[in-house]
């Protein structure tokens, strides 16, 4: 019974109709929609500066020598990198990427809005899309989307061509990709036939022109399509944007989106980065453990740069910087999470915190949000700052926290590039005030 049931919920997830109403006009998916997007224009303000671990997770996914060779030719010759992209069908979950910020959206669940909504909740995906150009985050995902598949598809050229030896790690890792010896030597044959290379400041890159691979009927040839998605994968891997199969299925309801908003990150990458990567440093893979590292270094960069956008000291404690590089770099999905909610519940007793070494302050991640909001979303959180505000409206005593609640509630209020302009209005109107505390 139980397998016939899940099994029935794939085939739901796969249509899309997985625990949807059965109106797409009701109160309830209107309602939920606005609030996703709330919480989306709130809250998502800095992703590209957390975004910056991606590289990371890139050198584990694409290799050392691949990602170092084009991001050589992407510093030498920008101008070249995007014209190549513009004029390359393969690269399609770049493209998809600025037209509809797939992973911003997949993100926030908010990328399965109902076409047939009401006036407010399509007000709000208005604004939303706009907020997510505003924030960089669509063209920034397309640039490393871009860097990912050109890479990989340099390297296959490469290979297929002979002009570089398959390891055995390559064999591994393009047989789990579908791609095979037959296959190759059929990636060469239509390349040296229809291809043509890119320069990029004196360093050539391959480029296979798959929009030309059809047959004499005009239809795409299988080996283009096979390609095609293969780099599509890859790109949605490598740049961790979460697909159907890595978030639990209570989240594809409405009650789960809203509880789970902004998880769906976390899920991921465990599927797509923690377990793979632990995987590949097991085999010994070089590229694994330098990624792993530029990962936790970059997390640490990362929050050098917020403590400086918040307007907060660093620590001088080391330990402090390796668990905020540990959280920042998000490799380790949920269970950073899971970590800094045990963290508050026992006063740091728990989790990393209980570790001699590791610091014992809270969290910089963690440190606004409630117990409440870390377990039951960033909605129930937002509920809580918004009682929080309207108290301390009727309260002969304002504090700074209750200004920060309120200032919480504001959209755009955390816009990377807008953050420290926001602050000092936040410090002026605690002056006028008269907020010490």
């Amino acid at each position: 019974g139980k397998v016939i049931r899940y099994m029935d919920s794939l085939d739901k997830l796969l249509q899309n109709k997985y625990r949807r109403l059965d109106s797409p006009w009701s109160g309830m998916t209107d309602m939920k929609n606005i609030i996703l997007q709330f919480n989306l224009m709130r809250m998502l303000g800095s992703m590209p500066i957390s975004a910056m671990t991606d590289m990371g997770q890139i050198i584990s996914r694409v290799g050392m020598g691949r990602s170092a060779r084009m991001l050589g030719k992407l510093i030498a010759s920008p101008k070249s990198f995007k014209g190549m992209t513009k004029r390359n069908a393969a690269l399609q979950a770049a493209r998809i990427e600025v037209i509809a910020a797939q992973r911003m959206n997949k993100l926030a669940l908010t990328d399965d809005m109902y076409p047939a909504m009401g006036a407010g909740a399509r007000v709000m995906s208005n604004v939303g899309t706009q907020f997510v150009k505003h924030t960089g985050m669509s063209h920034m995902n397309a640039t490393t989307k871009s860097f990912v598949t050109l890479s990989y598809m340099d390297d296959i050229i490469r290979l297929a061509l002979g002009e570089k030896q398959m390891t055995k790690s390559d064999i591994t890792t393009f047989a789990q990709l579908g791609l095979g010896r037959k296959d190759f030597d059929e990636i060469a044959r239509l390349y040296k036939k229809l291809g043509d290379d890119a320069d990029m400041e004196g360093a050539t890159v391959h480029i296979p022109n798959i929009d030309r691979w059809v047959d004499s009927q005009g239809d795409e040839l299988p080996i283009a399509e096979k390609l095609k998605l293969l780099l599509h994968k890859e790109a949605n891997t490598a740049v961790v944007t979460p697909g159907l199969g890595d978030l639990p299925m209570w989240m594809r309801s409405h009650t789960g989106q809203v509880v789970g908003q902004f998880k769906s990150f976390s899920f991921s990458a465990v599927n797509r980065m923690m377990i793979p990567g632990i995987q590949k440093m097991i085999m010994g893979e070089p590229s694994a453990y330098v990624g792993f590292m530029t990962q936790l270094g970059l997390g640490g960069m990362v929050y050098g740069l917020k403590s400086y956008m918040y307007g907060k000291e660093t620590s001088d404690d080391p330990g402090d910087w390796i668990r905020e590089a540990i959280t920042r770099s998000g490799y380790f999905g949920i269970f950073t999470d899971i970590n800094a909610i045990a963290e508050k519940i026992s006063q740091g007793k728990v989790g990393l915190a209980a570790i001699p070494g590791l610091g014992d302050e809270v969290n910089s991640r963690y440190y606004t949000r409630s117990v409440v909001g870390d377990m039951l979303g960033p909605s129930f959180g937002t509920a809580n700052d918004m009682l929080r505000a309207i108290s301390s409206m009727f309260s002969d005593e304002m504090t700074r926290s209750d200004l920060r609640a309120i200032r919480r509630m504001i959209p755009y209020q955390n816009l990377w590039y807008l953050r420290n302009g926001i602050n000092e209005i936040e410090e002026l109107s605690a002056t006028a005030l008269g907020i010490d505390s």
